[in-house]
């Protein structure tokens, strides 16, 4: 969780480096950029300041002199955590700034400070909008491609990078990564018209292509009611299809993966979530080859549990499978886990009594409940189908032969 970062400390910390930069930028900005390397870690890692807003500043300057870094997706990117936090989070529906959200304040004062440098920081950022535009249309694709990501958290009334992220998208001539970059961007600003989206072809029996993806997304983002009509069955396909692997996957692409983001899409919303469950229920019930099963096993269990966590592990096989949580399982994440466990697919023979405890004898299901309901091993078939049934006795089910 990103720390507050005491104004003192800030002054501290980061007013040398920047004077570095500043110096620096006259002289040779391909060794500024290692000075970025300490400010990632100064400053988008402890939160909104006063300080990271002054940085915004000087790496925008970097940015727009005319000697161009070696490597602008770098400070790009930093740009991006200075002006939301976390910007993976928040493509996928979260927050901006979650320190200044979550974190209980020591005050309303506190709290109030820290909305305002948050506020700060956006501004701060915002201010070189004409900068990053300029990024968009030159410099290499993964550079445009980070211009088009950082544009996705800034000057959301600003139809110019509206205009300007939709020419990225429909150019045929763009390379298919800033293209892509482009459509996600229009989908987090929520902006994304139906002229935007090129036509993409799509073959169903076959994984879906990273164009198809990105143009889903953005079109589950726009506020225009033509292009979400039938938004949420195109993403919920996809994710049980699968996006193939980008040809270009080695280059750096600032974009967290395209099914937790269409993920993110659908679970904006009851109604929507609900609709893409009950849909990739349906799916689950009738697929039997592993690999599909799995894709939608997965993506169910994210929309019904969120964003898995970080669970201990144990040493030893227990004698009890435990489901400490079972107890407050909703119906619809009981509904979730009954499909899950119903399908042959997903269960191998060494998955269906026992738990595991080493990665390598688990399975892809196994895996993906061991993180979602945070226990220690990696559950049977048969321990979450009896702690479904047996609720009373706290989900605690005997894992011994």
């Amino acid at each position: 969780m990103p720390v507050l970062l005491d104004e003192t400390e800030a002054e501290h910390l980061q007013i040398p480096t920047m004077k570095r930069l500043h110096s620096r930028i006259a002289r040779e900005s391909e060794s500024s950029e290692q000075v970025l390397r300490a400010l990632e870690q100064r400053i988008a890692h402890r939160g909104a300041s006063r300080a990271a807003a002054r940085t915004a500043s000087v790496l925008v300057e970097l940015l727009d002199h005319s000697d161009a870094p070696a490597e602008p997706q770098a400070i790009l990117s930093l740009l991006a955590q200075i002006a939301v936090g976390n910007p993976d989070t928040v493509a996928c529906g979260g927050e901006r700034h979650p320190a200044a959200v979550l974190e209980p304040p020591a005050s309303e004062t506190r709290a109030a400070t820290e909305r305002s440098m948050a506020l700060e920081c956006e501004r701060a950022v915002a201010r070189g909008t004409h900068v990053y535009l300029r990024w968009l249309t030159g410099g290499s694709p993964v550079a445009r491609s980070a211009a088009a990501h950082l544009l996705a958290f800034v000057d959301h009334e600003d139809i110019a990078v509206d205009e300007a992220l939709g020419a990225r998208a429909k150019d045929t001539d763009e390379n298919t990564g800033v293209r892509s970059s482009a459509l996600l961007a229009l989908g987090v600003r929520g902006t994304a018209r139906a002229s935007d989206l090129p036509h993409v072809p799509r073959k169903e029996e076959v994984e879906a292509t990273v164009l198809e993806a990105t143009c889903a997304f953005a079109a589950l983002g726009s506020r225009d009611a033509a292009v979400v009509q039938g938004a949420e069955n195109d993403a919920v396909a996809i994710l049980a299809r699968g996006v193939a692997a980008d040809p270009a996957s080695s280059r750096p692409f600032p974009w967290p993966a395209l099914e937790r983001l269409l993920i993110g899409g659908l679970a904006r919303g009851r109604g929507r979530s609900a609709r893409a469950q009950s849909v990739l229920l349906r799916l689950l019930a009738a697929a039997c080859e592993r690999g599909r099963a799995e894709r939608v096993a997965s993506a169910l269990l994210v929309l019904a549990f969120g964003e898995p966590t970080g669970a201990a592990f144990s040493a030893l096989r227990p004698s009890l499978e435990v489901f400490r949580g079972a107890t407050s399982w909703s119906a619809e994440q009981k509904a979730v886990l009954r499909g899950i466990v119903d399908n042959d697919a997903l269960w191998p023979p060494s998955a269906e009594s026992a738990p595991s405890v080493r990665h390598a004898d688990a399975c892809a299901v196994q895996v993906a409940l061991k993180r979602m309901l945070e226990v220690p091993y990696y559950p049977s078939r048969m321990g979450v189908r009896t702690a479904l049934g047996l609720l009373v006795s706290g989900g605690a089910i005997d894992a011994r032969r």
